[in-house]
């Protein structure tokens, strides 16, 4: 594992020092993006809604020399939980999504700037932006789901057959805790995806109509993975991992974490999941904390893998793997 830290303290110290990462992707293997937002001291955060907090997406351009410029970054405010996705159709570019009714998105990249999932305020909030066969997705509430089909174009992708899932309230409370609708959503490509959340609530989409899989849970569900086989994992609750494809599940690790996985990914012939406080792989019917050789890695938090590259982001550190070696990308200098 190299020690040194890729990111020069200077850059460090201008972009990301005194704030906190939070989610991170890859847009291609010499190309990295992580989302820093602003920190206050605790008792004036309280008083302060998520949207006034300034949010720096910090573009990690890798493998340039010493005394080239290794980052660059935008400064934005106003964007509520915001999380990136990423997209090489129809054009390369990142996408910084806010977690509100319009899906306001910051476009960079090639042409990049501002656009809107639904500018009139239909999108439930977003809870993932996904990458399927290069095109970016949107998952969220009530099971919506929308595909960037262009540049500034955002379409309703879940009306062949997805059951409408609008909130039903009952003396002002949600009647089911389903209606929480989608975490995530993976597949090979538009003929095969899956898409997982609520209470046990698994879709699988043929290329033509949508159908819900007979789940043998009704626990909270936050992320799927379909391998190249297309063996499907999903993560639930308390840190569960189930395997399985269609209507066949078997659990294959039980677990009573308080927090839920962030993210899954399928790397270097393995499943890898990351929470908030652990990190680890799935081989074969082998679960156990992620390791390089007999070293255990002492990461956690979001992580993306794409174009031979795994990237995962705690609130302070960033670290890649190109299934040979770690290296450290962003650490605190002082």
């Amino acid at each position: 594992m190299e020690n040194s830290i890729y990111v020069p303290k200077d850059q460090w110290q201008s972009l990301i020092k005194d704030w906190l990462i939070t989610d991170i992707t890859i847009r291609h293997k010499e190309l990295i993006s992580i989302v820093v937002r602003q920190t206050f001291p605790e008792d004036e955060a309280s008083l302060m809604l998520d949207h006034e907090f300034r949010t720096n997406v910090v573009q990690i351009k890798l493998n340039r020399e010493p005394e080239k410029e290794r980052t660059g970054a935008a400064f934005l405010e106003g964007f509520t939980k915001p999380m990136l996705g990423t997209c090489s159709n129809p054009v390369a570019q990142d996408l910084l999504v806010s977690s509100n009714n319009q899906g306001q998105v910051r476009v960079l990249g090639a042409g990049g700037k501002f656009e809107f999932i639904s500018p009139k305020g239909l999108v439930p909030a977003t809870k993932k932006v996904v990458t399927i066969d290069g095109w970016a997705y949107s998952v969220g509430l009530f099971r919506q789901i929308f595909k960037r089909i262009d540049v500034g174009h955002w379409e309703p992708f879940n009306k062949k057959g997805l059951p409408d899932s609008s909130a039903k309230r009952i003396r002002g409370e949600l009647q089911s805790r389903s209606h929480m609708g989608f975490k995530d959503m993976d597949g090979p490509n538009e003929n095969h995806m899956y898409a997982v959340g609520g209470h046990g609530e698994v879709f699988f989409y043929n290329g033509e109509r949508w159908r819900q899989c007979d789940f043998p849970s009704n626990e909270q569900l936050s992320t799927v993975t379909v391998t190249p086989d297309k063996t499907v994992y999903i993560g639930g609750e308390g840190g569960n991992i189930w395997r399985g494809q269609a209507d066949t599940w078997e659990k294959i690790y039980s677990h009573t974490s308080s927090v839920p996985y962030n993210d899954s990914v399928w790397f270097d012939n393995k499943l890898w999941l990351s929470s908030d406080y652990e990190f680890k792989t799935v081989t074969g019917d082998k679960v156990e904390p992620a390791m390089f050789g007999e070293q255990r890695l002492p990461f956690s938090g979001h992580m993306d893998a794409r174009d031979g590259l795994l990237v995962i982001a705690s609130l302070h550190q960033v670290y890649a793997f190109d299934g040979k070696q770690w290296q450290c990308l962003v650490s605190p200098y002082e």
